[in-house]
């Protein structure tokens, strides 16, 4: 029970044009998107796009992640509040910290 209709457009989410969507998919900061995903906070930083506001991520490679124990089965076992104060740690700007 409904309708298809064909559209001549793909409906792109937002975020995939934002700062952290470019990151997002940049396979050299794999690790850092899972992080900051675990610290729950891109859609704060959508948001700040969205009303301009200024910051800018220091982001770790994959190396820099995995030289620090930040790999992928460790990352899911941080605390969110562990997860956030280093996302918070690469963050600068106005009111950067989240």
């Amino acid at each position: 029970n409904g309708l298809v209709h064909a559209v001549n457009k793909v409906f792109v989410p937002t975020y995939l044009n934002s700062t952290y969507g470019k990151a997002y998919f940049d396979k050299d900061l794999a690790l850092w998107s899972q992080l900051f995903d675990r610290a729950n906070v891109r859609a704060v930083f959508d948001k700040r796009e969205t009303d301009q506001q200024g910051y800018t991520i220091l982001a770790p490679n994959n190396a820099a992640m995995t030289a620090a124990n930040l790999t992928a089965a460790s990352i899911p076992s941080l605390s969110v509040a562990a997860a956030l104060a280093i996302v918070n740690n690469h963050t600068i700007g106005a009111n950067a910290r989240l």
